[in-house]
């Protein structure tokens, strides 16, 4: 068989429909398939982004909801306020507001990384039999102003007030976010109003 007459495949002719591709068809095919990947990277990237970006807004607005919805209820439940210790729920606090049936403490902390803190809804029940908490707001700013409240008429929180104003920052927000409240000793105003910056 070695030294025997030659076969069909050992008598084509040099340069026949089966002798492969040259050096420079493949290094053409390989800059094309090169350039076709970087392209579909940056697609894949830009959609990355953009729907990181939606994911951030969706959360802002869902803590300025929560805030809203939470802090309305708690004003418009108060039988008193306070802006000064000492605390029925925690040890430091923004706001303590009491009810006939439960005490809740808003309360700023900053979170393990220094950049970004929370806002969080601290109530027990009267006695102190058993507390839970509610985390408002999960990217609060460290960076900017710490949250503030401000009583109307008479910024003390101590007495009769007409509303309370929460003003906390987000990190990925340019503005600070204010709700304000109103007591039910207040005359017919809307129950509760949130703004980003100064409107």
């Amino acid at each position: 068989m070695w030294g025997g007459p030659l076969s069909q495949r050992d008598k084509r002719r040099p340069g026949g429909p089966d002798d492969g591709f040259t050096l420079v068809e493949v290094v053409i095919t390989m800059a094309v398939i090169g350039l076709i990947t970087a392209a579909l990277a940056a697609v894949i990237i830009v959609v990355f982004q953009n729907d990181q970006g939606a994911a951030t807004a969706s959360t802002s607005a869902r803590d300025k909801e929560l805030v809203g919805l939470y802090f309305t209820r708690d004003i418009q439940s108060a039988r008193s306020l306070s802006t000064q210790g000492p605390w029925a729920c925690t040890s430091r606090a923004l706001l303590e507001i009491s009810t006939p049936e439960y005490t809740v403490d808003y309360v700023a902390r900053s979170g393990a990384n220094g950049l970004t803190g929370t806002l969080t809804r601290r109530s027990c029940r009267r006695g102190g039999a058993s507390s839970s908490d509610d985390i408002l707001v999960r990217a609060l700013d460290s960076a900017a102003p710490a949250p503030t409240v401000i009583c109307a008429p008479d910024n003390s929180c101590i007495g009769s007030n007409e509303s309370v104003t929460l003003t906390f920052q987000l990190i990925h927000e340019t503005q600070p976010y204010s709700v304000t409240a109103y007591t039910r000793a207040s005359v017919s105003p809307p129950t509760t109003r949130g703004s980003d910056g100064g409107d």
